[in-house]
């Protein structure tokens, strides 16, 4: 996807020129008076990714559903389990931030397994062909191997990302964790990461931004974000379960292991 990653990076640098001032102003900035701008920065920053996603899962000049290259992939329902066996309440530590404040959420228990029936692509090349696809879409659901890997990588990315945020935290329990996933992580079973709180990075083009180019991603991604304007270590926070136990984990991992 090489040629996405290029058009990312020059609608980014156009964003970067056309609001310039804008950016400029807000860099680092709190306040009421910084919302109004960064309201209608999120809108365009919003404008691109949608644009860049129908550039990746739809059909050219497609924007609609019925051309999402996701739609071919086909997930059962899991099934039913006791909430009392597979559900708790906690509370969470967010990072990066000067007050705390009390945040209770239900969870699902570590070490749950799901399962469901069905699992499958469908990727009739005749199909593929006439919906329109590119050959690096096809290449996707071609096989499901191929995409279990495309999952293995973003993974491993921002696994990688993950680590090196907690390690400047000096939460070392929590780095061994993630390590631990990391090495869970295999192409042919990958980790994916699922359901609220799991993180920005976890669902943007974030991290493509970041190594697609380092600069865009600090002078100009990072500030067009809801809320604060950062400046320097974005993303800032992340949130922790507080375990029983004075134990701490994060949120969100799931492991897929498909079955023949």
């Amino acid at each position: 996807m090489k040629v996405i990653g290029d058009i990312l990076k020059k609608e980014l640098e156009n964003f970067g020129n056309n609001y310039r001032k804008e950016l400029q102003q807000i860099s680092g900035q709190k306040g009421r008076w910084v919302n109004d701008v960064k309201k209608k920065l999120t809108n365009e920053m919003g404008k691109i990714e949608d644009t860049l996603q129908n550039k990746l899962f739809r059909v050219i000049d497609k924007n609609d559903a019925k051309y999402d290259l996701l739609k071919l992939l086909h997930i059962g329902d899991t099934e039913l389990i006791a909430s009392i066996n597979c559900l708790f309440v906690s509370n969470f530590e967010v990072t990066g931030i000067s007050r705390g404040f009390p945040l209770f959420q239900e969870l699902c228990k570590k070490d749950t397994v799901f399962t469901c029936q069905g699992f499958k692509l469908e990727n009739n090349k005749t199909i593929l062909d006439k919906l329109g696809f590119t050959h690096e879409q096809k290449w996707v659901v071609s096989d499901i191997k191929n995409l279990l890997q495309c999952c293995y990588e973003f993974t491993d990315r921002l696994l990688y990302e993950e680590i090196g945020y907690f390690s400047k935290l000096n939460k070392p329990k929590i780095v061994s964790i993630l390590q631990y996933i990391m090495q869970q992580n295999i192409p042919t079973s990958p980790i994916i990461r699922i359901g609220k709180n799991e993180g920005y990075l976890s669902l943007t083009i974030g991290l493509l931004v970041k190594d697609k180019d380092k600069d865009l991603y600090n002078n100009v991604f990072c500030h067009a974000t809801k809320n604060t304007s950062y400046s320097g270590n974005f993303l800032k926070t992340r949130r922790i379960v507080n375990l029983s136990n004075n134990e701490q984990d994060t949120l969100g991992w799931v492991k897929l292991i498909i079955e023949n």
